[in-house]
């Protein structure tokens, strides 16, 4: 992959290269595209904290010669947005873009995700797909712009609610470590990650100071906290694991369907 520059706001996609529309293609400049992606976060309220888009450069055609610069988009948009405690949060909006027949059109959301050259995408939260195709692509485009972030809303809005459930769980210290131990034999956390999970847990580090209240909530945040320092792909599918564990414990359900 040839990397021909990283710019880090929108403007700087303006004027680039786009193809002529063919019977099976329609083009969508990468501005056009970030510009709706722009415009609906801000419709919804959220702050725009930092973008970046990494320009590719590549082949029209697979007979070409020579290659194209800034062909493909890889693009990633930090926003913040206020939690159902007005209390604000961080996320991540991501596309990509490419003007040959590599890529469709790509829309992706998460907390934190990983971007491969082929177009592979893991740690998201979200995805979707819209081909290069009809006689209104940029309609097609803000309609799944529109969808994907209605979807995330969504999402966000049943974190919301469990977090509120969470809260209201007491735990006391022997239930808490049956639920790390129980967490551990179901995958969601490593047996090493016990140790960090406990002192987390009993406030033994700052971050575990964050959280002096006894509750499920608390517990969450000690699991998720060891999650911040492995590698997306892993801590994507664990966090997965222990949002079911949590979910589906005695506690969670009896106050859940109060």
């Amino acid at each position: 992959m040839i990397v021909d520059e990283t710019v880090k706001n929108l403007d700087a996609l303006k004027d680039r290269y786009v193809p002529e529309a063919r019977a099976t293609y329609s083009p969508v400049s990468h501005y056009d595209y970030m510009y709706e992606l722009h415009n609906e976060l801000t419709k919804q309220g959220c702050e725009i904290i930092n973008e970046q888009y990494t320009l590719v450069a590549d082949k029209l055609h697979k007979e070409d010669k020579d290659k194209i610069p800034g062909l493909i988009m890889f693009a990633k948009v930090g926003i913040a947005y206020k939690d159902f405690q007005n209390e604000r949060f961080t996320y991540n909006f991501g596309g990509i873009n490419s003007h040959n027949t590599k890529h469709s059109l790509k829309m992706f959301a998460g907390s934190t995700f990983g971007l491969c050259s082929n177009g592979m995408i893991w740690g998201a939260e979200y995805t979707a797909n819209q081909r290069h195709q009809g006689d209104n692509i940029i309609q097609s485009v803000r309609s799944m712009i529109e969808s994907g972030y209605s979807h995330v809303k969504l999402q966000h809005k049943k974190m919301d609610d469990a977090v509120s459930v969470m809260e209201k769980i007491g735990l006391d210290r022997g239930r808490a470590a049956e639920l790390v131990m129980d967490a551990m034999k179901t995958g969601a956390i490593a047996p090493s990650a016990i140790e960090p999970v406990w002192d987390h847990w009993e406030q033994k580090c700052p971050e575990g100071e964050k959280f002096p209240e006894r509750n499920m909530w608390s517990l969450y945040n000690s699991f998720t906290e060891k999650f911040k320092n492995e590698r997306v792909s892993n801590s994507y599918v664990k966090n997965r694991k222990l949002n079911s564990f949590i979910t589906n414990t005695p506690e969670y359900m009896e106050e859940y369907y109060k």
